[in-house]
């Protein structure tokens, strides 16, 4: 068995490293940091960081483009289909709405918020972007159903003109009696 010595060198760096070989087949090496002066370090770090706040800029950005892209694309398609349906179906297309729009505009938050906590919360990040989501989805569903209060109850209209609430459930449940105005 041989070892063969070299040692490697630029204006930050002195490397010596050391090869065991037999007949010229290497077969192991042994690398040894001599001198360091850390100015490599100090510019590879500052580019790291550099390029990583620009990734992470340039990620949020595109985060927020598609949820911009996304929601003004669900607008328009629901309008068009709103035309082209019965207006009884207008509120199962306003809760279509809402969800879809909801779900982006809550992975898109959860996402961003994600991207910028995660340096300094780690762990952390994941579970409130989970967190994020859970009571994003809590809210949009508020929302869905205070918005369209007509799929929770029927309107119905008394012979003096006034409109009264009937929950869906008790319509189903309770037996309705027809009569003519002029059986009275």
């Amino acid at each position: 068995m041989a070892l063969d010595t070299i040692i490697f060198s630029n204006m930050n760096q002195l490397v010596l490293v050391e090869f065991v070989h037999e007949n010229l087949k290497y077969e192991q090496y042994h690398m040894t940091l001599i001198v360091d002066n850390g100015k490599d370090k100090e510019n590879n770090n500052a580019k790291l960081n550099n390029n990583s706040i620009e990734k992470k800029e340039r990620s949020l950005l595109r985060t927020l483009t598609v949820m911009i892209i996304a929601v003004a694309a669900v607008l328009i398609a629901s309008s068009l289909i709103a035309q082209l349906i019965e207006p009884r179906y207008g509120p199962f297309i306003k809760v279509a709405v809402a969800a879809i729009i909801g779900y982006f505009v809550i992975n898109s938050l959860a996402n961003v918020f994600y991207r910028l906590s995660y340096d300094a919360l780690k762990k952390n990040a994941e579970i409130i972007r989970i967190l994020i989501r859970i009571i994003g989805a809590i809210i949009v569903i508020s929302i869905i159903i205070i918005f369209d209060i007509g799929l929770l109850f029927s309107r119905l209209k008394t012979d003096e003109g006034d409109i009264i609430l009937a929950p869906n459930l008790s319509l189903v449940s309770t037996t309705i009696i027809i009569r003519d105005s002029k059986s009275v």
